[in-house]
């Protein structure tokens, strides 16, 4: 009786553990990026998957026509761009492309973000919306970011491996080059009385939606400190800050010094 008792057990642990991997894999958005490649996605460059049900032309955002054949292009001109400010990349994330409601979650089309997995694993996940050297600009610089942060550690550290939110986002505002998150619009809304807030209070939560009022002011707020502490301190500075934290030091510290 115990033996069969001990065998259901393991049974049920197996079965657990199988349904859960089907889950992870087939329902949730980071499961699905993970496996594109055994999906219907053709790689048509390295490291760009795009639906193989993403054959028409559409037009994204800025009303720019887009197919297959130029989503490379968009894509490696978007590296250039960031490549560029850094002095080089050396991340090198997996795009996926497709409308598909199984790579946005429940949120459909019209999204762009990134995830990372482990050390230096990232996906970026984009629509066609907002294929767009700005959007993917801005998404690869996050990947940048991490790749720097996490390189040759074990484990990362919290949501954003020792970086703040404010910072992250910051910093791939001044990458994406949407009129938003210009100087223009900031020296705009400065003319008609904008009140300077401290971006070191706003959260995850506080970026959701980049189309919201809120949201826009805060990616402006965000763009405008990073933008003017690199414009004073240089890109070294912003190198040694980065190599800082992923060597353990406070973030904070660094940035203040």
């Amino acid at each position: 009786m115990k033996v069969k008792r001990r065998y259901i057990i393991l049974l049920s642990l197996l079965l657990l553990v199988v349904t859960s991997g089907i889950v992870f894999f087939q329902f949730t958005p980071v499961g699905y990026c993970m496996t594109v490649q055994f999906r219907n996605f053709t790689e048509v460059e390295h490291n760009i998957y795009i639906d193989n049900e993403y054959s028409y032309v559409t037009v994204n955002e800025k009303n720019e026509l887009i197919d297959k054949d130029n989503v490379p292009t968009l894509i490696n001109e978007a590296k250039n761009r960031v490549a560029a400010f850094f002095g080089e990349l050396q991340s090198d994330p997996v795009f996926i492309i497709s409308d598909k409601k199984d790579t946005y979650s429940k949120t459909g089309s019209g999204i762009a973000y990134t995830f990372k997995l482990f050390r230096t694993h990232s996906y970026i996940a984009i629509s066609h919306i907002h294929m767009n050297v700005d959007v993917i600009a801005h998404e690869i610089t996050h990947t940048e970011l991490h790749y720097r942060v996490t390189k040759g550690k074990l484990f990362q550290v919290g949501n954003d491996y020792g970086i703040p939110v404010w910072f992250n986002e910051g910093l791939a505002g001044i990458n994406d080059h949407r009129e938003f998150l210009s100087d223009e619009a900031m020296n705009r809304k400065i003319e008609i009385g904008f009140e300077f807030f401290d971006v070191t209070q706003l959260s995850r939560a506080d970026f959701i939606d980049v189309n919201s009022f809120l949201s826009q002011e805060n990616y402006l707020m965000c763009t405008h400190v990073v933008k003017t502490w690199v414009d004073v301190n240089g890109i070294d500075a912003l190198l040694l800050l980065i190599d800082g934290v992923r060597s353990g030091d406070d973030f904070f510290e660094l940035y203040g010094s």
